[in-house]
Protein backbone atom coordinates (compact mmCIF):
# COMPACT_ATOMS: atom_id res chain seq x y z
CA UNK A 1 0.00 0.00 0.00
CA UNK A 2 1.68 3.24 -1.08
CA UNK A 3 0.62 6.20 1.66
CA UNK A 4 -1.10 8.99 0.28
CA UNK A 5 0.83 12.59 -0.55
CA UNK A 6 -0.89 14.05 2.72
CA UNK A 7 2.08 12.86 4.99
CA UNK A 8 4.46 15.03 3.00
CA UNK A 9 5.26 17.07 5.97
CA UNK A 10 7.88 20.39 5.85
CA UNK A 11 11.40 19.29 7.97
CA UNK A 12 10.41 21.52 10.90
CA UNK A 13 12.31 21.46 13.93
CA UNK A 14 11.45 22.03 17.86
CA UNK A 15 13.25 25.19 19.13
CA UNK A 16 12.74 24.50 22.42
CA UNK A 17 15.60 24.18 24.79
CA UNK A 18 15.14 22.36 28.16
CA UNK A 19 17.03 20.26 30.56
CA UNK A 20 15.94 17.85 33.29
CA UNK A 21 16.47 17.04 37.40
CA UNK A 22 13.84 14.01 38.03
CA UNK A 23 12.59 11.21 36.44
CA UNK A 24 8.93 12.91 37.04
CA UNK A 25 10.14 16.31 35.93
CA UNK A 26 11.10 15.80 32.20
CA UNK A 27 10.15 18.22 30.55
CA UNK A 28 13.36 20.31 30.02
CA UNK A 29 15.46 16.84 28.75
CA UNK A 30 15.32 17.32 24.93
CA UNK A 31 17.72 19.43 23.25
CA UNK A 32 16.72 20.26 19.46
CA UNK A 33 19.16 19.35 16.61
CA UNK A 34 19.08 20.17 12.97
CA UNK A 35 19.16 17.03 11.43
CA UNK A 36 17.65 16.82 8.49
CA UNK A 37 14.81 13.92 7.40
CA UNK A 38 16.59 11.14 5.23
CA UNK A 39 14.28 12.11 2.56
CA UNK A 40 13.27 15.32 2.04
CA UNK A 41 9.54 16.17 2.20
CA UNK A 42 9.17 12.29 3.85
CA UNK A 43 8.03 12.59 7.25
CA UNK A 44 9.59 9.20 8.66
CA UNK A 45 13.14 9.10 9.90
CA UNK A 46 13.47 4.78 9.92
CA UNK A 47 16.05 3.43 12.50
CA UNK A 48 15.99 -0.32 11.68
CA UNK A 49 18.31 -3.30 11.82
CA UNK A 50 21.52 -3.76 14.39
CA UNK A 51 22.27 -0.34 15.60
CA UNK A 52 25.44 -0.68 17.97
CA UNK A 53 25.78 1.26 21.38
CA UNK A 54 28.46 2.21 23.27
CA UNK A 55 27.53 2.43 26.84
CA UNK A 56 29.81 4.23 29.69
CA UNK A 57 29.41 3.65 33.02
CA UNK A 58 31.27 7.12 34.84
CA UNK A 59 31.97 8.26 37.87
CA UNK A 60 32.50 11.34 38.38
CA UNK A 61 33.85 12.39 41.66
CA UNK A 62 31.19 12.67 44.07
CA UNK A 63 28.94 10.07 42.06
CA UNK A 64 27.39 7.24 43.92
CA UNK A 65 29.20 4.24 42.72
CA UNK A 66 27.17 2.01 39.87
CA UNK A 67 25.26 -1.35 40.14
CA UNK A 68 26.81 -2.90 37.33
CA UNK A 69 24.20 -5.90 37.68
CA UNK A 70 21.33 -3.96 37.71
CA UNK A 71 22.80 -1.65 34.62
CA UNK A 72 22.99 -4.67 32.84
CA UNK A 73 19.34 -5.44 33.58
CA UNK A 74 18.28 -1.52 32.58
CA UNK A 75 19.74 -1.90 29.48
CA UNK A 76 21.65 -4.53 27.26
CA UNK A 77 20.24 -7.58 29.15
CA UNK A 78 17.71 -9.63 26.81
CA UNK A 79 15.15 -9.97 29.91
CA UNK A 80 11.71 -8.13 30.49
CA UNK A 81 12.33 -4.54 31.26
CA UNK A 82 15.48 -3.53 30.17
CA UNK A 83 15.78 -0.77 27.06
CA UNK A 84 16.69 -3.90 24.37
CA UNK A 85 13.75 -5.83 25.31
CA UNK A 86 11.91 -2.57 25.28
CA UNK A 87 13.31 -2.03 21.91
CA UNK A 88 12.54 -4.90 20.61
CA UNK A 89 8.65 -5.29 21.73
CA UNK A 90 8.42 -2.00 20.40
CA UNK A 91 9.83 -2.47 16.85
CA UNK A 92 8.15 -5.56 16.44
CA UNK A 93 11.53 -6.93 16.02
CA UNK A 94 12.98 -4.51 13.16
CA UNK A 95 15.08 -2.68 15.93
CA UNK A 96 17.89 -4.63 18.19
CA UNK A 97 20.67 -2.77 20.01
CA UNK A 98 24.27 -4.32 20.24
CA UNK A 99 25.67 -3.32 23.48
CA UNK A 100 29.90 -2.43 24.57
CA UNK A 101 29.62 -1.79 28.19
CA UNK A 102 32.87 0.46 29.83
CA UNK A 103 33.60 1.61 32.60
CA UNK A 104 35.30 5.24 33.07
CA UNK A 105 36.28 6.97 36.31
CA UNK A 106 36.83 10.83 36.65
CA UNK A 107 38.70 12.74 38.77
CA UNK A 108 36.77 15.99 38.83
CA UNK A 109 32.85 16.52 39.04
CA UNK A 110 30.39 16.05 37.19
CA UNK A 111 30.60 18.98 34.38
CA UNK A 112 26.83 18.81 33.23
CA UNK A 113 25.70 18.60 29.42
CA UNK A 114 26.70 18.60 26.89
CA UNK A 115 30.64 18.15 28.52
CA UNK A 116 29.45 15.30 30.58
CA UNK A 117 29.04 12.81 27.82
CA UNK A 118 32.07 14.17 25.97
CA UNK A 119 34.20 13.85 29.04
CA UNK A 120 33.30 10.26 29.53
CA UNK A 121 33.88 9.26 25.73
CA UNK A 122 37.08 10.78 26.27
CA UNK A 123 38.01 8.63 28.96
CA UNK A 124 36.38 5.53 27.39
CA UNK A 125 38.90 6.39 23.94
CA UNK A 126 41.86 6.05 26.25
CA UNK A 127 40.72 2.27 27.33
CA UNK A 128 40.17 2.00 23.02
CA UNK A 129 36.08 3.06 22.77
CA UNK A 130 35.89 5.37 20.49
CA UNK A 131 32.22 6.50 20.08
CA UNK A 132 32.90 7.93 16.73
CA UNK A 133 32.30 3.45 15.66
CA UNK A 134 28.74 3.09 17.28
CA UNK A 135 25.57 4.17 16.11
CA UNK A 136 24.81 5.29 19.67
CA UNK A 137 26.94 7.03 22.77
CA UNK A 138 25.01 6.55 26.05
CA UNK A 139 26.15 7.33 29.19
CA UNK A 140 25.15 6.90 32.63
CA UNK A 141 26.43 8.36 36.47
CA UNK A 142 24.76 7.79 39.69
CA UNK A 143 24.33 11.00 40.57
CA UNK A 144 20.95 13.33 40.93
CA UNK A 145 18.25 11.79 39.16
CA UNK A 146 17.83 13.02 35.18
CA UNK A 147 18.62 13.09 31.93
CA UNK A 148 19.28 14.62 29.00
CA UNK A 149 19.36 13.57 24.80
CA UNK A 150 19.86 14.99 21.30
CA UNK A 151 16.73 15.54 19.26
CA UNK A 152 17.14 13.40 16.95
CA UNK A 153 20.47 12.16 17.55
CA UNK A 154 22.78 9.85 18.84
CA UNK A 155 23.97 10.92 22.29
CA UNK A 156 22.63 10.79 26.05
CA UNK A 157 23.53 10.85 29.62
CA UNK A 158 21.26 9.10 32.11
CA UNK A 159 21.95 9.86 35.69
CA UNK A 160 21.08 7.99 38.35
CA UNK A 161 20.19 4.41 39.07
CA UNK A 162 16.33 3.68 39.36
CA UNK A 163 14.37 1.12 42.11
CA UNK A 164 11.14 -0.05 41.72
CA UNK A 165 8.69 -1.19 38.95
CA UNK A 166 7.36 2.43 38.66
CA UNK A 167 10.84 4.23 38.16
CA UNK A 168 13.04 1.42 37.13
CA UNK A 169 14.51 -0.07 34.47
CA UNK A 170 13.44 0.61 30.84
CA UNK A 171 11.65 4.19 31.70
CA UNK A 172 14.22 6.29 32.30
CA UNK A 173 16.33 5.24 29.23
CA UNK A 174 13.23 4.36 26.57
CA UNK A 175 12.57 8.43 27.40
CA UNK A 176 15.52 9.69 26.56
CA UNK A 177 16.45 7.25 23.91
CA UNK A 178 12.82 8.36 22.45
CA UNK A 179 14.35 11.91 22.39
CA UNK A 180 16.90 10.52 19.82
CA UNK A 181 14.71 8.75 17.99
CA UNK A 182 12.86 12.44 17.48
CA UNK A 183 10.06 11.96 19.69
CA UNK A 184 8.99 15.44 21.49
CA UNK A 185 7.19 15.61 24.84
CA UNK A 186 3.62 15.44 24.39
CA UNK A 187 0.67 17.10 25.95
CA UNK A 188 -2.94 16.14 26.21
CA UNK A 189 -6.04 18.00 25.47
CA UNK A 190 -8.27 17.73 28.86
CA UNK A 191 -11.54 19.65 30.49
CA UNK A 192 -12.86 19.16 26.33
CA UNK A 193 -16.77 19.72 26.49
CA UNK A 194 -19.14 16.93 26.36
CA UNK A 195 -22.56 16.22 25.72
CA UNK A 196 -23.69 12.74 26.70
CA UNK A 197 -21.47 10.51 24.50
CA UNK A 198 -19.86 12.97 22.48
CA UNK A 199 -16.53 14.79 23.51
CA UNK A 200 -15.96 18.08 21.33
CA UNK A 201 -12.01 18.66 20.48
CA UNK A 202 -9.57 19.91 20.34
CA UNK A 203 -11.04 24.10 20.02
CA UNK A 204 -12.67 23.86 23.75
CA UNK A 205 -10.15 21.71 25.22
CA UNK A 206 -7.19 23.14 27.45
CA UNK A 207 -3.82 21.75 27.19
CA UNK A 208 -2.17 20.38 29.91
CA UNK A 209 1.65 19.24 29.71
CA UNK A 210 3.20 15.95 30.62
CA UNK A 211 2.95 16.89 34.47
CA UNK A 212 0.31 16.21 35.87
CA UNK A 213 -1.27 14.89 32.52
CA UNK A 214 0.87 11.66 31.79
CA UNK A 215 0.12 9.86 28.50
CA UNK A 216 0.57 6.35 30.11
CA UNK A 217 1.24 4.64 26.97
CA UNK A 218 4.43 6.98 25.80
CA UNK A 219 7.59 7.12 27.95
CA UNK A 220 8.49 10.28 26.39
CA UNK A 221 5.28 11.77 28.03
CA UNK A 222 5.84 10.57 31.52
CA UNK A 223 4.04 7.16 30.45
CA UNK A 224 5.52 3.29 31.26
CA UNK A 225 4.29 1.75 28.59
CA UNK A 226 5.38 1.01 24.71
CA UNK A 227 5.58 3.55 22.33
CA UNK A 228 2.78 5.25 20.23
CA UNK A 229 2.07 3.71 16.88
CA UNK A 230 2.49 6.76 15.14
CA UNK A 231 5.81 6.64 16.73
CA UNK A 232 6.39 3.59 15.26
CA UNK A 233 5.55 4.42 11.83
CA UNK A 234 8.05 7.07 12.05
CA UNK A 235 10.91 5.54 13.12
CA UNK A 236 9.88 2.77 10.37
CA UNK A 237 8.76 -0.19 12.87
CA UNK A 238 5.60 -0.51 10.99
CA UNK A 239 4.85 -0.47 6.71
CA UNK A 240 2.78 0.78 4.49
CA UNK A 241 0.36 -2.10 5.27
CA UNK A 242 0.09 -1.58 8.84
CA UNK A 243 -0.48 1.75 8.22
CA UNK A 244 -3.14 4.10 6.48
CA UNK A 245 -4.02 7.77 6.10
CA UNK A 246 -8.25 8.22 5.95
CA UNK A 247 -7.90 11.65 4.02
CA UNK A 248 -11.53 11.76 1.68
CA UNK A 249 -13.23 8.21 2.22
CA UNK A 250 -15.84 8.14 5.02
CA UNK A 251 -16.74 4.54 6.42
CA UNK A 252 -16.63 1.29 9.04
CA UNK A 253 -12.63 1.00 9.62
CA UNK A 254 -10.94 -2.15 11.81
CA UNK A 255 -8.15 -1.27 13.95
CA UNK A 256 -6.43 -4.19 15.27
CA UNK A 257 -4.01 -4.72 18.75
CA UNK A 258 -1.07 -2.67 18.51
CA UNK A 259 2.25 -5.07 17.99
CA UNK A 260 -0.34 -7.69 16.38
CA UNK A 261 -1.74 -8.32 13.18
CA UNK A 262 -3.94 -6.17 10.95
CA UNK A 263 -4.18 -2.49 10.90
CA UNK A 264 -1.71 -0.50 13.58
CA UNK A 265 -2.64 2.89 12.37
CA UNK A 266 -5.20 5.17 10.91
CA UNK A 267 -4.19 8.90 10.37
CA UNK A 268 -7.00 11.00 9.78
CA UNK A 269 -5.66 14.37 8.01
CA UNK A 270 -6.59 17.75 9.58
CA UNK A 271 -6.23 19.81 5.99
CA UNK A 272 -4.73 22.82 6.30
CA UNK A 273 -4.68 22.91 10.40
CA UNK A 274 -1.84 22.24 13.01
CA UNK A 275 -2.34 19.58 14.56
CA UNK A 276 -1.84 18.04 11.39
CA UNK A 277 -3.14 14.95 11.96
CA UNK A 278 -5.77 12.70 14.41
CA UNK A 279 -3.85 9.21 15.21
CA UNK A 280 -5.52 6.21 16.25
CA UNK A 281 -4.74 2.93 18.10
CA UNK A 282 -6.13 0.18 19.87
CA UNK A 283 -3.95 -1.59 22.68
CA UNK A 284 -4.44 -4.86 24.46
CA UNK A 285 -2.06 -5.52 27.73
CA UNK A 286 1.33 -6.83 27.59
CA UNK A 287 4.70 -6.73 29.93
CA UNK A 288 5.07 -2.99 29.48
CA UNK A 289 1.39 -1.67 29.20
CA UNK A 290 0.53 -3.29 32.24
CA UNK A 291 -3.11 -2.51 32.88
CA UNK A 292 -5.48 -4.86 33.83
CA UNK A 293 -8.20 -6.07 31.02
CA UNK A 294 -11.15 -4.27 32.43
CA UNK A 295 -9.27 -0.95 31.98
CA UNK A 296 -9.83 1.60 30.16
CA UNK A 297 -6.96 1.45 28.17
CA UNK A 298 -7.49 -2.48 26.74
CA UNK A 299 -11.26 -1.56 25.94
CA UNK A 300 -10.96 1.47 23.68
CA UNK A 301 -9.25 3.24 21.19
CA UNK A 302 -6.29 5.98 22.12
CA UNK A 303 -6.77 9.29 20.29
CA UNK A 304 -3.49 11.31 19.85
CA UNK A 305 -3.29 14.67 17.57
CA UNK A 306 0.16 14.63 16.25
CA UNK A 307 2.25 16.79 13.80
CA UNK A 308 5.26 14.91 12.03
CA UNK A 309 7.85 16.56 10.43
CA UNK A 310 11.47 16.69 12.03
CA UNK A 311 10.65 15.74 15.25
CA UNK A 312 7.37 14.12 16.08
CA UNK A 313 4.77 16.20 18.77
CA UNK A 314 1.89 13.93 20.18
CA UNK A 315 -1.08 15.89 22.08
CA UNK A 316 -3.34 12.61 23.99
CA UNK A 317 -7.29 13.69 24.04
CA UNK A 318 -8.62 12.59 27.40
CA UNK A 319 -11.83 11.12 26.24
CA UNK A 320 -13.07 11.06 29.65
CA UNK A 321 -12.91 14.17 29.87
CA UNK A 322 -15.85 13.72 33.27
CA UNK A 323 -12.85 12.30 35.22
CA UNK A 324 -10.16 14.19 37.02
CA UNK A 325 -7.55 11.75 35.98
CA UNK A 326 -5.63 11.12 32.99
CA UNK A 327 -5.29 7.54 32.88
CA UNK A 328 -8.94 6.77 31.69
CA UNK A 329 -8.04 8.75 28.31
CA UNK A 330 -9.21 5.85 25.78
CA UNK A 331 -12.25 6.96 23.41
CA UNK A 332 -15.06 4.06 24.71
CA UNK A 333 -17.10 1.64 22.34
CA UNK A 334 -20.26 4.41 21.96
CA UNK A 335 -18.70 7.46 22.49
CA UNK A 336 -18.16 10.25 19.42
CA UNK A 337 -15.02 12.35 19.18
CA UNK A 338 -16.34 15.67 17.16
CA UNK A 339 -13.69 17.76 15.75
CA UNK A 340 -15.65 20.73 13.76
CA UNK A 341 -12.70 22.57 12.77
CA UNK A 342 -11.29 19.53 10.84
CA UNK A 343 -15.05 18.52 9.83
CA UNK A 344 -14.15 14.92 11.45
CA UNK A 345 -16.26 12.86 13.80
CA UNK A 346 -14.95 9.09 15.01
CA UNK A 347 -17.34 6.72 16.71
CA UNK A 348 -15.95 3.51 18.48
CA UNK A 349 -18.54 0.74 17.52
CA UNK A 350 -17.43 -1.88 19.18
CA UNK A 351 -14.02 -3.53 21.09
CA UNK A 352 -12.97 -7.03 21.80
CA UNK A 353 -9.01 -8.38 22.54
CA UNK A 354 -8.74 -8.24 18.64
CA UNK A 355 -9.21 -5.10 18.15
CA UNK A 356 -11.29 -2.42 17.32
CA UNK A 357 -14.62 -1.30 14.95
CA UNK A 358 -14.52 2.68 14.42
CA UNK A 359 -16.68 4.65 12.09
CA UNK A 360 -15.06 7.71 10.42
CA UNK A 361 -16.81 10.58 8.32
CA UNK A 362 -14.69 13.58 7.17
CA UNK A 363 -15.18 16.50 5.19
CA UNK A 364 -18.48 16.99 6.82
CA UNK A 365 -20.13 14.21 6.03
CA UNK A 366 -22.74 12.27 7.96
CA UNK A 367 -20.81 9.60 10.42
CA UNK A 368 -21.68 5.98 9.09
CA UNK A 369 -23.66 3.65 10.66
CA UNK A 370 -22.09 1.02 13.24
CA UNK A 371 -24.41 -1.79 12.34
CA UNK A 372 -25.05 -0.37 7.90
CA UNK A 373 -28.19 -2.29 6.74
CA UNK A 374 -27.26 -5.71 5.18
Amino acid sequence: MKLSAALLLSCLIATTMAYASTPDAVDDDAIPTEIPLPKAGVNQRPVVGEKTVLLIATHWQGSKEIDMQKLDADTASEQPGSLGDYIRQASMGKLTLKWTTVTVRITTPYPGWPNGYREAAEEALKQGYDYKQYDYLMVIENGPGGGQAWMPGGSLIVRGQYKGHDRGGHYIWAHEFGHNLGFNHGETYTKCPKVNDTIFAPDQCEIAPAIPATDTGDPVSQGRGLYPANYRWYAGWLDNSQVAVIERRSGLYRLGVLGQSGPQLYLITRTGLTPRYIALEYRQPTHYDNFPPIDNRANGVWVRYTTMGGTVKNLQLDATPETATTTDPTLQPGRTLVDDSAKIKVKVCSTDTSGASIAVSVGGETLPDCDPPT
